[in-house]
């Protein structure tokens, strides 16, 4: 990066970097990797694994040493205040993504228990009458007694039971996807 002075002219054409802040963690449990992209020339500034997100360790990670007009990033308070502690007075946007989601986090734990209220009622009943059937095609093929229409009346059933487990399982992805209600409807 500091070697690019082909970039770097372009960051000064700029009047210096618009910085996106994010912190990402791959799998649970991990260390979170902070990536720095200037969001004017698309370029990947740095990208940091971090074993503490502490206000110190972000502002080392931050250090750039090159003008910066303005930064994006989540609502993380250690990313607020190393922000506000390198550029004083740089203008500093929330990502709205990140405010929608956190705003939506209601709604979205409501939408959760709703769909495992659901779920808990209704999946034991479905899978009780999936076995039933079955029970019944088995017995009407050994039997032979079942007439020529029973058999793919009884799969018509146990398909449609079987998308109603399925329905039962919508997932949800904050801050708009909410899968209660399509859950509910199917």
């Amino acid at each position: 990066m500091h070697q690019d002075e082909t970039w770097k002219a372009q960051v000064r054409k700029n009047k210096g970097l618009v910085l996106s802040i994010d912190g990402i963690q791959p799998d649970r449990g991990n260390e979170p990797i902070y990536l720095v992209c200037d969001v004017l020339t698309g370029r990947i500034v740095t990208a940091d694994n971090v074993t503490q997100s502490t206000q110190a360790r972000l502002k080392q990670v931050l250090a750039l040493g090159l003008p910066v007009s303005g930064v994006i990033s989540d609502a993380q308070s250690t990313a607020l205040q190393a922000v506000a502690d390198l550029w004083p007075g740089t203008p500093h946007q929330i990502c709205q993504f990140h405010a929608l989601r956190e705003a939506g986090r209601l709604i979205f734990v409501l939408d959760q228990r709703t769909k495992t209220a659901m779920r808990v009622r209704l999946q034991q009943k479905t899978h009780e009458y999936r076995q039933n059937l079955h029970t019944r095609m088995q017995e009407a093929r050994a039997t032979k007694q079942a007439r020529e229409e029973e058999l793919p009346q009884l799969a018509v059933l146990e398909e449609y039971a079987a998308m109603g487990e399925a329905a039962l399982n919508v997932e949800s992805l904050a801050p708009f996807d909410y899968g209660g209600l399509p859950m509910q409807e199917a």
